[in-house]
């Protein structure tokens, strides 16, 4: 895989799932044995429900985000099943946008507050602002979910926050009232 002649298909790849043999490909990366592995589209399973789906999901942008983006996981999907799950539909145009720019939070954070009416040019990264859009507006229905989903699956929280210049963790624990 690491011969030259193998670089068109390292550019693309596809998996079946997230299995040993992706992980693999992540670990080699993060060790320094492969440079750059580019796109791997992984095929979400269509058999398991929407929050399966979601946390399939969450652990490719924890890996996207650990190898700095040298290896791309993203996801692939059947339409039609994800709609059911906000979280998962929004993890999914997460992964195909550009997450490298923040984290799932503050990709749900804009869209959530966008979706309920606040301006564009006041959904800005920073905690200033943030403070300032929960004082004003409450925490979004959107952001009751993800901190719900959130505190009945902990051990998700570093994917959900990786990437981004902060957890927000002081304005969270101010407005969010399980």
């Amino acid at each position: 895989m690491k011969e030259s002649r193998y670089a068109c298909l390292r550019k693309r790849l596809e998996a079946t799932e997230i299995n040993d043999n992706v992980e693999s490909f992540v670990n080699k990366i993060i060790e320094g044995e492969y440079k750059k592995i580019g796109k791997i589209y992984v095929k979400l399973p269509a058999n398991q429900s929407a929050e399966r789906c979601f946390e399939i999901m969450l652990l490719m942008n924890y890996y996207n985000h650990k190898t700095y983006f040298k290896v791309n996981l993203r996801p692939m999907w059947e339409k039609g099943y994800l709609e059911t799950h906000d979280l998962a539909l929004l993890a999914y145009r997460y992964l195909i946008g550009k997450p490298q720019y923040m984290s799932y939070y503050e990709y749900v954070f804009n869209i959530s507050y966008l979706r309920i009416g606040v301006q564009k040019e006041l959904i800005h990264t920073g905690e200033e602002k943030y403070e300032y859009i929960f004082s004003h507006y409450g925490m979004s229905p959107l952001l009751r979910i993800l901190e719900g989903w959130l505190k009945s699956h902990p051990q998700y929280e570093e994917a959900i926050f990786i990437g981004g210049s902060s957890n927000y963790d002081r304005q969270r624990r101010k407005y969010y009232e399980p």
